[in-house]
């Protein structure tokens, strides 16, 4: 059950690029990637979410991905509590799997 919350939020997050990049190549008529070309060199393929009209429509889609995130490492940390009930791994691993978690979904919003 926990790897399907994984599943999802990286089949959302695919989604979510794919929807940048046909709405940032259907909608936009001018080069949209010269900014990105004249300050490094390169265009990224960050190109395709940082520009309107994407940047109207991706962040409200991204709070799907992101409670996906969020219940997988809430049942992650489940999953773990219940091996430290079951005496399988000490309190210190419980805590630093704990932080590890939380610390990973505080920094990915």
């Amino acid at each position: 059950m926990v790897e399907n919350f994984r599943l999802g939020f990286y089949a959302t997050f695919l989604f979510l690029f794919f929807l940048g990049v046909v709405i940032t190549t259907q909608l936009r008529d001018d080069d949209y990637g010269k900014i990105l070309r004249d300050a490094f060199g390169v265009v990224s393929i960050c190109v395709y979410v940082d520009f309107p009209p994407a940047t109207y429509i991706l962040p409200n889609l991204w709070v799907v991905a992101l409670l996906f995130m969020e219940a997988y490492i809430l049942c992650s940390v489940f999953r773990v509590w219940v091996v430290k009930e079951e005496e399988k791994v000490s309190s210190q691993g419980l805590l630093s799997t704990g932080e590890e978690r939380g610390l990973g979904g505080l920094l990915s919003t």
